[in-house]
């Protein structure tokens, strides 16, 4: 595999820092915008470049991987000379030389990281909202029953609301404790009838 097919398939840019610390290799698409591997850098020491406080994370696991010999990555926003905000993933790992450092715009997965966890938020308040207002509903109908079975003479009607009642309340409780289980799947029946008994 060439060096042209490696670098094409990359967002950002690469870099080989050697164990003194010198970038050996640069390569940054699109025109550089990232600025993260200048290609002015080439022989020069990493902590020439490395100063300022948004760039330290980069730094710290640069040094990580060399000292530690384990790949890791890590992500972080960056605004660019266009004025707008992107993330970036840095990944680092050994190399005989030293570190391989590669450098990804990550902008998109992360807005849609941020879509989905907005829109679960929204579902989750939705589904709280739902559950209060069934659980307040079945209440209000389960006492209506109840009020009206009270006032009537007549018992076969009575006996008819009152297990009406009974079964909004099952349902009710069947309800609550969908609501308050883990799995919304399956239901411990023990648990149920020992509720419902009590």
């Amino acid at each position: 595999m060439n060096e042209q097919m490696v670098t094409s398939n990359l967002i950002e840019g690469i870099a080989i820092i050697n164990f003194e610390w010198k970038y050996l290799y640069i390569y940054e698409a699109n025109g550089g915008r990232s600025r993260i591997f200048p290609e002015d850098m080439i022989g020069k020491i990493i902590f020439e470049e490395v100063r300022s406080n948004e760039s330290s994370i980069f730094f710290k696991l640069c040094q990580s991987v060399m000292n530690d010999r384990i790949p890791m990555q890590v992500e972080k926003l960056y605004v660019l000379s266009d004025g707008f905000e992107h993330w970036f993933r840095v990944e680092a790992s050994p190399l005989p030389e030293g570190i391989f450092v590669q450098c990804s715009d990550v902008s998109e997965k992360k807005q849609a990281e941020l879509l989905i966890e907005t829109s679960l938020k929204k579902k989750e308040f939705l589904l709280r909202e739902l559950n209060h207002r069934t659980k307040n509903n079945m209440h209000v109908i389960s006492s209506l029953l109840s009020l009206k079975a009270s006032s009537l003479k007549d018992k076969e009607t009575s006996i008819i609301l009152n297990d009406m009642t009974n079964r909004i309340n099952t349902i009710a409780k069947i309800h609550d404790m969908l609501r308050e289980s883990t799995d919304i799947t399956r239901i411990d029946l023990s648990k149920y009838i020992l509720n419902i008994i009590n």
